[in-house]
């Protein structure tokens, strides 16, 4: 596209934006630990990449690879300044490199305070603008990426991590849910003659959402359930109910919960699965529970109701067979 028409299409989006615009991202947040000892949540990645911290020689490198959604109809002189400007500021940024040295993804750690935490000596930063070159995608590097920059500012003392991402962006989202993170509300900007109003929503709206993904519900309160799995419905997910030491359960919630694409699975030795199977004992109660296991893969869930700390309602969300969590409403 000719340099010309860009400015000019620019301007216009930029007018455009201050008569009358709304915004809406997806707000994750991760707490994480100084003392970890490997990427967050990383998947296996073919040996031979790294990540770095970026420098300023890599500046033309990045500004040839710079994904074309992050900057639209931007001047390719405006798009130089905001490259550039992330090495002259408090910005902190990471490359990650392949076998032959040659950087194929980036992104930028920014320290904030967020209203999302109470910050008492915790200290907040928020990952902007993770790109990975289209040739690469698809393979889990973005999110090795991302652990290994989180791993890197949890050195620096930093505790927590926070991304907003566009609710039409599919692989940001299930980016960062794979490595972690939990949705903790949603950003919405308003921006109305020039004059803007930004605030936080702890209330996610999930219609529209880019994903309709599984969900298990693990619980001891079965009404409780019932409440969560009756909103649930009502955005088309499917859900799966396990319960968990509910022995007095009648045939009026089971018969609620075991609807359409919904199904239960009761984990009690006085019950046993809902199809007549009797579970006798704990390790009984457990091979019921792989079953589930193996259609839905999250180890971690196991050992939780193993060691019976399961909350009273917890959220799975399985998103293309991936066990990845978000905030329960307990």
């Amino acid at each position: 596209m000719p340099e010309l028409i860009r400015w000019v299409l620019y301007y216009f989006e930029r007018a455009a934006i201050r008569v009358f615009s709304i915004y809406r991202w997806i707000v994750f947040v991760l707490p994480i630990e100084k003392d970890t000892e490997c990427p967050l949540g990383a998947p296996h990645v073919d040996d031979g990449y790294i990540v770095r911290e970026s420098s300023y020689s890599d500046i033309d490198d990045i500004l040839k690879l710079y994904p074309k959604e992050f900057y639209q109809y931007m001047p390719s002189r405006k798009r130089s300044e905001l490259v550039r400007s992330r090495f002259n500021s408090k910005y902190i940024g990471f490359v990650l490199l392949d076998k032959s040295g040659d950087i194929v993804g980036g992104t930028w750690a920014l320290p904030v305070k967020s209203d999302l935490i109470n910050s008492n000596g915790k200290s907040c930063f928020e990952l902007v603008n993770t790109f990975i070159i289209p040739s690469k995608r698809g393979s889990g590097l973005g999110s090795y990426m991302r652990s290994s920059a989180i791993k890197k500012m949890a050195a620096r003392g930093y505790t927590h991590v926070i991304s907003y991402v566009w609710r039409s962006r599919k692989a940001s989202i299930n980016m960062n849910l794979s490595t972690g993170s939990r949705i903790a509300g949603e950003k919405m900007r308003i921006n109305v003659l020039g004059f803007n109003r930004t605030y936080i929503n702890r209330f996610v709206d999930l219609r529209g959402l880019v994903f309709l993904p599984h969900i298990i519900l693990v619980g001891y309160d079965a009404e409780r359930l019932k409440y969560v799995v009756s909103y649930l419905r009502r955005f088309g997910f499917t859900v799966k109910v396990v319960l968990a030491n509910c022995s007095d359960i009648d045939s009026t919630t089971l018969s609620f919960f075991d609807q359409s694409e919904n199904s239960v699975l009761i984990l009690d030795p006085l019950i046993g699965e809902k199809s007549g199977q009797v579970a006798d004992s704990i390790d009984e109660r457990f091979c019921i529970l792989n079953k589930l296991h193996a259609e839905f893969s999250f180890d971690d869930l196991i050992e939780e109701v193993k060691m019976e700390s399961v909350k009273p309602v917890s959220y799975i969300f399985s998103v293309y067979g991936e066990r990845v969590p978000v905030i329960d409403l307990s």
